[in-house]
């Protein structure tokens, strides 16, 4: 969503850069908890 949306204001801009690395790093967690299983399987 922040990356769809027109922001101009600095500290939205702010927000959703945090928002949007936060959930990558959990998403990167996750996919690397998935292989580690498919490889223990």
């Amino acid at each position: 969503m922040c990356r769809e949306a027109r922001l101009a204001d600095p500290e939205l801009l702010a927000l959703c850069d945090k928002i949007v690395k936060a959930q990558r790093a959990e998403i990167n967690q996750m996919e690397a908890i998935a292989a580690r299983l498919r490889v223990a399987t």
